[in-house]
């Protein structure tokens, strides 16, 4: 008679063929809720960094946060570094599935190349080579 949402929500169904849609629906706009707490943390670690010149939050969807960073692999790594952190976090006590993330960096969504999380400079610089080799 209900889907369980998440952090103890739950939405009720008399007829769950009939209400596929909005439960699907419910389930996934539900759960982005947790992307937008992360891009508050994350404005808010940017803004105490000072670095809002640096770096933007420029899209999400659903469960990705995208970010505009200059190209400096340390701004990279403070990204990474930042982001996986605040996306992974645990929000309820026993949880039996964790919350997890990675990064991807790229020019454009069609060529992105995926970067460890809490990557090192060296890491970093060797997925810029990439992006630049793969664009000459």
């Amino acid at each position: 008679g209900y889907i369980h949402l998440g952090l103890g929500c739950r939405m009720y169904v008399s007829d769950p063929d009939k209400a596929i849609r909005t439960i699907s629906n419910g389930t996934i706009q539900f759960w982005s809720i947790l992307t937008l707490i992360a891009i508050n943390e994350f404005n808010h670690r940017i803004r105490e960094a000072g670095l809002e010149d640096r770096m933007d939050v420029i899209s999400t969807i659903y469960d990705s946060i995208y970010v505009d960073v200059d190209n400096d692999p340390e701004m990279i790594k403070w990204v990474n570094d930042n982001l996986i952190e605040v996306m992974c976090v645990q929000y309820l006590e026993d949880e039996l599935i964790h919350n997890e993330a990675s990064g991807e960096i790229g020019l454009n969504w069609a060529d992105l190349h995926k970067i460890p999380n809490n990557a090192s400079i060296e890491e970093i610089e060797q997925a810029l080579e990439k992006i630049y080799d793969s664009t000459s």
